[in-house]
């Protein structure tokens, strides 16, 4: 039977410093990955908070389309829509954890409408058993 290695005792405090380096060291590293914006698509939007104004009210947005901030209490109903979905009802379905879809074209776009309708009924339901999207 083999024994266990033991350090001798003069490099344990050299190597405890060391782990404990390279320890900080990765923390470090790590943090600054995180406190840096991912690649790739899109970009991270300010927080403009999520009170509920009364149902009717127009809002000014800083940013659009909106991503968060004042909404009325009411969300949109979950689907398609052939009029716009005004900004302060589709914002609370993004409280909510949906997706909005939103477009627009110039002249009739009969084709894009197709596409959109398409991909929407190709989406998985929620526990609740309807697709959390606004189009």
């Amino acid at each position: 039977m083999s024994r266990p290695t033991v350090m001798p005792p003069r490099l344990l405090p050299v190597s405890r410093a060391a782990l404990a380096g390279a320890a900080l060291a990765a923390w470090l590293v790590a943090g600054v990955a995180h406190a840096q914006e991912p690649a790739g698509p899109g970009r991270k939007m300010p927080d403009r908070g999520q009170d509920h104004v009364p149902q009717g009210t127009a809002i000014s947005y800083q940013e659009y389309p909106p991503t968060s901030g004042p909404h009325w209490p009411v969300w949109a109903k979950w689907g398609m829509y052939t009029e716009p979905v005004p900004d302060e009802a589709f914002v609370h379905n993004l409280e909510h954890g949906g997706i909005v879809i939103l477009y627009k074209c110039a002249t009739p776009c009969p084709d894009v409408v197709r596409q959109l309708q398409e991909t929407f009924q190709t989406l998985p339901p929620s526990k609740y058993g309807h697709v959390k999207v606004v189009v």
